[in-house]
């Protein structure tokens, strides 16, 4: 499968480059039991497209760093890791293994102190997707100074936000 293959599994899905790696920005909507295997996956097919299939020099690759945004007001409630997706008695050994950790931002889970270390207008789309759940902190939200300083991106994103939760 190509990277664009993987595409259909996610909410939103950016892809960028530049001369220190590939980054790619992941807005996962649903809970999705699978996410840890095809993580793995869409990398492994990230750094086969810096390759093109073929043999490489050392120190050609570039990282490949991805990172989830857990577009909700719950808490993730999957596994993060590769190796908790291995069924009981088939365990293998772990440390021969290859493991894959997820890296995700979920504002459910974050403390004030954390989203207060967000000094862009993602720190007003995290707190927004962090209460959204809850009418009353939404409305004093969108009356609030905060919400009134946001750029248009990030208000247009609320607004999805807002339209497909409701």
């Amino acid at each position: 499968m190509s990277v664009e293959e993987y595409a259909e599994f996610y909410s939103t899905l950016v892809i960028k480059k530049n001369a220190s790696g590939y980054y790619i920005v992941i807005g996962q909507k649903n809970m999705n039991p699978n996410l840890p295997l095809q993580l793995f996956l869409l990398e492994a097919a990230a750094y086969k497209m810096q390759t093109g299939g073929h043999p490489f020099e050392n120190g050609q690759l570039l990282p490949v760093c991805t990172v989830i945004v857990y577009l909700s007001s719950k808490p993730w409630s999957g596994s993060y890791h590769l190796h908790e997706l291995y069924s009981g008695e088939r365990k293998p050994d772990e440390s021969y293994n290859v493991d894959y950790h997820m890296q995700m931002i979920e504002p459910a889970r974050m403390s004030a102190e954390k989203l207060a270390e967000y000094t862009t207008d993602l720190k007003g789309v995290l707190y927004f997707l962090k209460i959204d759940s809850d009418t009353s902190k939404v409305d004093d939200y969108l009356k609030s100074e905060e919400y009134i300083v946001l750029n248009a991106d990030a208000k247009e994103m609320i607004n999805c936000i807002a339209v497909s939760t409701s």
